[in-house]
């Protein structure tokens, strides 16, 4: 069940909190501020759109809040509820804080906010492995350099090459498959090894025909996943990419 508490109070701010705030920002310009701050706790499902947006409504009056702050800790839920709870979010000019975890649909609401703070989190972007024409030199640096700038360290980014079955990507061959030696300054690069059975988390079995289902231990314990590719016409399946970056590309 997701909770949902809202408050409105005059605080002097943490030196922490201001440090971390961006300059220039409303929240540093005053020693004391009128703020609201709204806690948000558990799965998020379609009754708490409503629950939040009361809640802002509430906490609004006059004079006008300095600021909105929303802390969650969330391990998702619905995908829908989630994401206009992010677009309430950035309409408010909220600042959005991970205090726990936020997996799943959470990182929705978590990309709503103007400032989005998450330094416990775990990153994993997953992508295709070289056999793919992705243009990975394009959109990895930017994507990093966004989780940099919400506080994200850089030892908590992984980009996993989800190379299936086939050979790993090394050397002059990886370099070539990221395309951008900042990415490698800036964050893990590793590639997925599906025979190596440690390396993998035993999700059990579909429910039709009881396959096993095993995934990169990396992938399944990252608080927010990111998987990247392309979709392309293929000569026995018909389409690849999409969801093969998850199944075969990091399976077991």
């Amino acid at each position: 069940m997701t909770e949902i508490h809202a408050s409105r109070k005059y605080a002097r701010w943490p030196a922490r909190v201001l440090l971390a705030l961006p300059l220039g920002m409303a929240f540093g310009a005053y020693a004391q501020s009128q703020v609201v701050s709204i806690s948000i706790a558990g799965t998020l499902n379609k009754g708490h759109v409503e629950a939040m947006r009361s809640a802002i409504q509430k906490m609004r009056g006059e004079p006008l809040p300095t600021g909105l702050i929303i802390i969650v800790d969330s391990p998702g839920g619905d995908g829908r509820a989630a994401i206009e709870m992010g677009r309430m979010a950035r309409v408010h000019n909220a600042h959005v804080f991970v205090r726990g975890t936020c997996r799943s649909a959470c990182t929705f609401l978590l990309a709503g906010g103007v400032y989005r703070d998450a330094r416990a989190f775990d990153i994993g972007i997953h992508r295709a492995r070289i056999t793919r024409p992705v243009p990975n030199r394009l959109f990895l640096r930017p994507l990093i350099e966004g989780m940099l700038a919400a506080g994200i360290p850089q030892e908590r980014i992984t980009v996993l090459v989800a190379t299936g079955l086939h050979r790993p990507n090394e050397g002059a061959e990886l370099a070539e498959v990221v395309g951008d030696p900042w990415v490698f300054e800036h964050a893990r690069v590793e590639n997925h090894f599906a025979r190596d059975d440690a390396a993998h988390v035993d999700l059990g079995a579909t429910p039709g025909r009881a396959t096993p289902v095993k995934l990169d231990r990396r992938f399944v314990e990252a608080d927010l996943r990111i998987a990247t590719g392309l979709v392309e016409p293929h000569f026995m399946a018909g389409y690849s990419g999409g969801r093969k970056v998850i199944a075969p590309g990091i399976a077991h």
